[in-house]
């Protein structure tokens, strides 16, 4: 899920499966020997001592291989699944994967489809101009298709966010910059077919012809196919507005609403519910859930305002519990009691949850130029660490089914030239049956 256009350094994304499959053959491509990525495998913690019988004798501790996960044991092999990630110490462990390098590339947004297949957005360098740019790359790592456009009348566009269709196809959101109309600027949002890169449809968003700017653009999908689009325009004066805007997978409107007078700036928007989304926004200094009604009306969630100022990012777990990050993962019941906080270690960029209830985190533990990527049981115990060198402002992930991609920045990249990105693969463990 990202940045604004104004990043112009290079961004990095690393993709990582959830399996052992369809890993690819990391000799097939690049490698950076810098980021050594030690795993860091952390057992939850308990509380618990053995129990002793009547007879005074201490009952068996955990035995690994008996099918049940309990004391220090992070998983339990199965024999029917030999590839299965678990160990024989009932640990589950990290491996690095493929490394491949996009260069005159930043990326700002990744989408990981079911099949590992990822989709990265953001924008290409072209002399003066910026373009759009949507890459595909196969889960071996090697480059697909190249969605891009040059035209004469828009010198700079920019992808900022992307998600996948009920059908498998793409939708992107940006912004442009189109000198025609008094350099106005305005989002817009795109369909593109999965299989072959070709653009399907694409719509404007504001309101093109007034010098306006369009500070951010955010978009989720949800199990239906509708897709919301949640972007902010600063005007002349004080002047400005938070839109909302919800279209169907062929394109055509099904509610718009204005916030205006407010300066917000769209964070994060998710899908919570058929047609339902819920909105992470920074509108006039604060941060608010906001969520649309069926008219498109935007209703703020009052039990959670104020709750997450300065939040990053956050999420629904699969029993609608609230997870939210900053300095710390925190999840919070429909009241907004806390139910447990857990530490990421630094400053939180990015949180993910998966179906199974497992959080997935980005963050920056205060060491330069390194991004951590952890793994939390869906009460908060930490399952796993990844640590990994020479990555700078790490800006958002995705998870499918079997791989997590998470984009950041190359600290190689010489201010001024041309930004370069790179996809670095991680095969990670699942317990998903």
């Amino acid at each position: 899920m990202t940045q604004s256009a104004s990043i112009h350094r290079a961004l990095a994304l690393f993709l990582i499966p959830l399996t052992f499959t369809a890993c690819g053959d990391p000799s097939a491509n690049d490698t950076d020997d810098s980021a050594t990525g030690e795993d860091t495998a952390q057992a939850s913690e308990t509380s618990e001592t053995n129990d002793t019988s009547d007879t005074g004798e201490e009952s068996p501790g955990p035995v690994c291989g008996d099918g049940v996960v309990e004391g220090d044991e992070a998983c339990e092999p199965s024999e029917a699944d030999p590839e299965s990630p678990c160990t024989d110490d009932c640990q589950l462990h990290v491996q690095d994967g493929w490394t491949t390098r996009l260069d005159g590339v930043a990326l700002n947004a990744v989408a990981v489809a079911d099949d590992g297949r990822v989709f990265a957005a953001g924008r290409q360098t072209a002399g003066l101009n910026d373009d759009l740019l949507v890459q595909l790359l196969e889960p071996d790592g090697s480059l697909g298709w190249t969605y891009t456009r040059d035209t004469d009348s828009v010198d700079l566009e920019e992808a900022t966010d992307i998600g996948i269709l009920p059908s498998g196809d793409i939708v992107v959101t940006g912004i442009m910059h189109e000198h025609e109309f008094a350099f106005s600027e305005a989002a817009y949002v795109l369909r593109l077919d999965a299989a072959t890169g070709e653009r399907v449809w694409q719509t404007k968003i504001g309101k093109i012809g007034q010098a306006v700017e369009a500070r951010s653009a955010k978009l989720a999908v949800d199990a239906a196919g509708e897709i919301a689009v949640v972007s902010s325009e600063q005007g002349q004066g004080d002047q400005k507005a938070v839109i909302f805007s919800s279209y169907s997978a062929d394109g055509d409107l099904l509610r718009r609403n204005e916030r205006a007078d407010v300066s917000g700036f769209a964070i994060r928007v998710i899908a919570s519910g058929p047609g339902t989304f819920a909105v992470l926004s920074w509108l006039d200094n604060e941060a608010y859930v906001v969520r649309p009604d069926e008219a498109g009306d935007f209703v703020v969630d009052e039990s959670l305002a104020g709750t997450l100022l300065g939040t990053h990012d956050f999420a629904f777990a699969p029993d609608d519990t609230l997870v939210y990050l900053d300095s710390a993962i925190t999840a919070t019941d429909q009241n907004g009691a806390t139910l447990w906080t857990s530490l990421v270690g630094g400053l939180g960029r990015s949180l993910d949850i998966r179906s199974d209830g497992i959080v997935y985190t980005v963050s920056h533990p205060g060491i330069v130029d390194t991004v951590d990527v952890k793994a939390f049981s869906d009460t908060g115990e930490p399952l796993w660490t990844r640590e990994y060198a020479d990555v700078l402002n790490a800006t958002g992930m995705d998870t499918g089914a079997t791989a997590i991609a998470v984009v950041g920045t190359d600290p190689d990249a010489a201010p001024g030239a041309d930004p370069s990105s790179w996809v670095r693969v991680l095969v990670l463990p699942t317990l998903l049956p």
